[in-house]
C-alpha cells in the first residue's frame, strides 16, 4: 500500500512538472511580440547606421518614376537635381532650404520644406514608428533583399505635425490615412533602397517616393 502511494505521489509530482513545463513555453501572442521586437531593432540598427554616413548620393523617383531626381547628402545639408535637365530643383544649406523655379527662388526654413532628403526621412521614422513587418523577399542582381515595412504611428505622427505647426487643435490628419515606409535590406545590414507609400482609402489616393541609396 505504501509502494503504490509513493508511486502515486510520483506521478503527481512528474503531472505537475510537466504541466509546469508546457506552462513555460511561449504562446503564439509572445513569439509574434517577439518577433516584432527582433525585427524592430534590426530596423532602428539599419538605420542609426545609414545616418551615421556624412556623405552619399542619392536617385529620388516620385510615383513609380513619372518623376526622377538626382540628389546629394553632405552632413545635414543636401541638394536635389531633375535627372533629365540637371537643373538645381532644391538644396539645403544649414537651415536655409532653396526651390529653385522659372520665376525665381524661393526661400523656406527647415520645418517649412518638410521631408525631402532620405536622412529627413528616415529620422522621421525613428521617431514615428509603429509596427514593424517582415515583407516579400526581393532579387536585385542575383542578391538577396530584406524588406522591412514600418506602419507609422498616426498619433506619433499627429504629434510631429502640431510641433512643426505650433498647433493644438486645428491639424488632423485625412480619415484612415495610412502611412507606410518599406526598408530594402542587403546582407542583414546594409540599407539599399527606402520607399514612402501614403494611402487614403477614402480619398482613393496612394502617394509613393522611393529613393535609392548609394
Amino acid at each position: 500500500m505504501r509502494k503504490m502511494a509513493g508511486c502515486l505521489v510520483c506521478a503527481l509530482m512528474l503531472m505537475g512538472c510537466q504541466t509546469d513545463f508546457v506552462a513555460d513555453q511561449p504562446t503564439v501572442k509572445e513569439k509574434e511580440a517577439l518577433a516584432q521586437e527582433k525585427l524592430a531593432q534590426t530596423a532602428r540598427q539599419v538605420i542609426q547606421g545609414w545616418l551615421k554616413k556624412k556623405e552619399y548620393p542619392f536617385q529620388l523617383e516620385i510615383m513609380s518614376g513619372k518623376r526622377r531626381f538626382t540628389g546629394k547628402q553632405v552632413a545635414d545639408n543636401w541638394s536635389l537635381k531633375d535627372a533629365a535637365s540637371q537643373k538645381l530643383v532644391m538644396r539645403r544649406n544649414g537651415e536655409h532650404i532653396y526651390a529653385y523655379h522659372d520665376s525665381g527662388t524661393e526661400l523656406m526654413t527647415v520645418k517649412q520644406a518638410g521631408l525631402v532628403s532620405p536622412r529627413d526621412h528616415l529620422s522621421f521614422v525613428l521617431s514615428v514608428a509603429g509596427k514593424f513587418r517582415k515583407g516579400p523577399v526581393e532579387w536585385v542582381d542575383g542578391r538577396r533583399v530584406d524588406v522591412i515595412e514600418v506602419d507609422i504611428d498616426n498619433g506619433k505622427l499627429l504629434d510631429k505635425l502640431k510641433q512643426a505647426l505650433f498647433s493644438n487643435e486645428s491639424v488632423r490628419l485625412p480619415v484612415n490615412m495610412a502611412v507606410t515606409y518599406k526598408l530594402a535590406v542587403q546582407d542583414s545590414r546594409r540599407l539599399t533602397r527606402v520607399t514612402l507609400i501614403i494611402r487614403e482609402p477614402d480619398r482613393g489616393q496612394v502617394q509613393q517616393l522611393t529613393y535609392q541609396l548609394m
